[in-house]
């Protein structure tokens, strides 16, 4: 998990990436947001990608001309 200090104003500037903390994976490698932040900003929970179910498709909808069809139902 990797964290950057902002400065807000103008220019908008970024420091450098620093390390926080390794989870023994790649938390952004899984199909879903696999961790979250606590609401007091100073912890996180996150799930391992065993633990996580298994999201891959199955099915892909492709959906032909559907500017049409939301003319047609939103005039």
């Amino acid at each position: 998990m990797m964290a950057v200090d902002i400065a807000a104003g103008e220019p908008f500037r970024a420091g450098a990436p620093r390390k926080l903390f390794e989870v023994g994976w790649d938390p952004a490698s899984v199909p879903v947001r696999s961790y979250d932040v606590y609401p007091d900003g100073q912890s996180f929970i996150l799930a391992r990608p065993d633990e996580l179910p298994d999201l891959r498709a199955t099915r892909l909808n492709v959906v032909l001309n559907w500017f049409d069809e939301l003319k047609r139902r939103a005039p």
